[in-house]
């Protein structure tokens, strides 16, 4: 008797389906993943620790702008398949194109020092992937140096989008940040050297009556203080060049000074918690009680706490500097920093211009 042949069926393959929230944590875990390699390569592959810094950086900007919606991730939203998404085959944007739709299309402050930090960390990386860095023919110290203090810089800023202001949407992965944080502060030993070099510079500083604190991003004691024109102070550190602006300005309440950092908002140790309003009726100037308020915008963060400061205007919110104004030619809105052009026809922070209309 024959042997009875089982039957045999082909196999089938079940598709999976790549949901926006399971895409988001891939893309996070990926990134840190990418920020934790760095972190552990810069003793010996300086080099290769920038590349993946950079990498783990750009994802997390992705990470960000797909949070706002998936089609926003690809180099053209308006060709966008999600077919194209599951099987991964699409183009993706830049780190610096995906900072620009955070601030253009998802309406997210990107600060100019934060923009500034991530540009800088990106182009050294174009400049080694694309053709090659000098540096790295120096001293393999100065090498480590050098993308440490980039490193510091780009993480400093992130975390604090990370933690502050994007804390909402990277919760879940409250934790693994705080690791990363970890590991990447106890690389800064490698600046010690630079620190100890420094040490003359700044005691003669302070005999000439400045004051120095200790930085924030590279923990030494070196990150000098600077008054450009009350409320606005600057805290700039002569080891990592790390430069931290904030207003330093009276509670309402109480008296006592209050340093607020960004977004117009800060607590007093009493408890008071101080308000871009408060902020625009003490420095926004007189304003006759019978006229209509002028308001000036920020062409940075959107917000109407520009005032006047020195030969130009602050955003009491973003704390960034203009040095004109230009009325929207299509709705009048006076806005700071900005270019009126084509405002006719595009609009500006507060209207779509003449576009809308057609």
């Amino acid at each position: 008797m024959k042997a009875e042949r089982k039957k045999m069926h082909p196999k089938t393959t079940r598709r999976v389906e790549i949901t926006p929230d399971g895409l988001f944590r891939s893309l996070v875990d990926n990134a840190l993943e990418f920020l934790e390699t760095a972190s552990v390569q810069i003793k010996q592959f300086p080099k290769q620790s920038l590349l993946n810094f950079a990498a783990g950086l750009e994802l997390f900007m992705k990470a960000r702008l797909l949070h706002e919606h998936w089609a926003l991730i690809l180099d053209k939203p308006e060709k966008a398949k999600l077919e194209s998404l599951h099987r991964g085959d699409f183009k993706s944007v830049t780190s610096m194109e995906a900072i620009d739709r955070l601030k253009n299309i998802a309406g997210q402050t990107i600060t100019d020092y934060e923009r500034g930090a991530f540009q800088e960390l990106t182009e050294h990386r174009n400049k080694v992937v694309h053709f090659f860095d000098p540096s790295y023919t120096l001293q393999k110290e100065d090498s480590i140096r050098k993308v440490m203090t980039e490193q510091l810089h780009a993480w400093f800023y992130l975390h604090r989008l990370l933690t502050i202001r994007w804390k909402a949407e990277f919760a879940y992965f409250e934790k693994k940040i705080r690791r990363i944080d970890l590991r990447l502060k106890r690389n800064s030993a490698y600046l010690e050297g630079k620190y100890r070099a420094l040490q003359p510079e700044i005691e003669a500083e302070k005999k000439k009556g400045k004051e120095f604190a200790k930085c924030g991003v590279c923990s030494f004691e070196a990150s000098r203080l600077d008054n450009l024109g009350e409320p606005l102070f600057q805290y700039e550190c002569l080891v990592c060049s790390t430069v931290k602006t904030f207003l330093l300005v009276p509670c309402p309440h109480c008296g006592e000074p209050v340093t607020i950092e960004d977004m117009g908002e800060g607590e007093c140790s009493c408890g008071y918690e101080v308000s871009l309003s408060d902020l625009i009726e003490k420095y926004g100037g007189y304003r006759d009680p019978k006229e209509d308020p002028t308001e000036i915008y920020c062409s940075q963060c959107s917000s109407d706490g520009v005032v006047e400061h020195g030969e130009g205007y602050l955003c009491l919110s973003c704390l960034s500097q203009f040095k004109y104004t230009a009325k929207c030619q299509w709705c009048a809105t006076e806005i700071a920093g900005f270019d009126s052009r084509d405002s006719y026809v595009l609009g500006c922070v507060l209207c779509d211009g003449r576009y809308d209309k057609d």
